[in-house]
């Protein structure tokens, strides 16, 4: 029982991964970018992301960002630093390419 409840306090990598690419393939899967959309999709993915990471019950706080891009040939990438408690503490990055676009959500 005691291994569960520390597992629980746990950051796992793979979950949030899985939670994010999910979002992301829901929302951007099967639409052509629009610019003016761009803005409501990305607070789609991080409203997705944010409610099925809540429901996995961990006693943890989360930010999720979400940049979109349309696919133009420019280079796009994304970095992100943190101070935290490496035992419990974690950061996720998912970058997707769509036919149209690509999208990072961390």
């Amino acid at each position: 029982m005691a291994e569960d409840a520390a597992e629980d306090l746990r950051y796992v990598d793979e979950d949030v991964r899985e939670l994010s690419e999910v979002a992301l393939t829901s929302v951007l899967g099967k639409v052509p970018y629009n610019y003016e959309k761009v803005g409501t999709w990305s607070a789609d993915v991080i409203e997705r992301t944010l409610k099925s990471l809540a429901e996995l019950g961990r006693p943890f706080k989360y930010v999720v960002t979400c940049v979109i891009q349309q696919n133009s040939g420019a280079g796009l990438q994304s970095a992100a630093s943190c101070y935290w408690d490496p035992s419990t503490d974690g950061s996720s990055t998912v970058k997707k390419a769509f036919e149209t676009m690509t999208a990072i959500v961390t």
